[in-house]
């Protein structure tokens, strides 16, 4: 309740200032939800014939529920870590593959690779497009050789091409 009056205080406020301010939506001030990251990747996988949608963000925490609701991956792999201190653990699906690292108790995700087109980028990118379909997507980029890379709040999003064909065959998030 205490939020609803400040709100109506400040939107009081707002309306009778003279000088120009931006808009507000009054709802914004309650909503719970967020927008969602342009670098979120989201796995769909069916686990008890129920249809579960997995959002995976860098950054986050991959915990024993995360991982149940993903399947069961290929491989599962530790291998010293080449950004980090420790160790690595990689989880190797048959369409994606999560590398995550030890930080205290916790492993979190540091890099998602997309290796075929059953899994798309936010905006709707994937595997076997060819770069100008990219750069209508995502702008013009930077170039280093047969990779576009785009860097989203924080967040690189890397597309390697085949050199001959300008066709992504590897999206990589990190």
């Amino acid at each position: 309740m205490k939020k609803f009056i400040a709100a109506l205080t400040l939107g009081a406020i707002l309306a009778t200032n003279t000088t120009q301010v931006e808009a507000f939506n009054l709802f914004d001030l309650f909503s719970k939800e967020k927008a969602t990251p342009e670098t979120q990747i989201t796995v769909n996988t069916t686990l008890n014939e129920e249809l579960i949608s997995t959002n995976l963000n860098i950054g986050d925490v991959i915990n024993e529920t995360t991982l149940t609701n993903l399947g069961e991956p290929i491989s599962i792999m530790n291998a010293p870590s080449c950004h980090f201190e420790g160790n690595d653990t990689i989880y190797n699906y048959s369409d994606y593959t999560l590398y995550t690292y030890k930080e205290g108790n916790d492993n979190k995700l540091y890099l998602i690779e997309l290796s075929t087109p059953n899994i798309k980028t936010q905006k709707g990118a994937q595997v076997g497009m060819n770069v100008d379909e990219i750069i209508n997507m995502y702008g013009e980029g930077t170039m280093y050789g047969a990779l576009i890379s785009y860097e989203i709040d924080g967040v690189t999003i890397d597309f390697t091409l085949d050199p001959e064909t300008n066709i992504v065959t590897l999206i990589e998030v990190l």
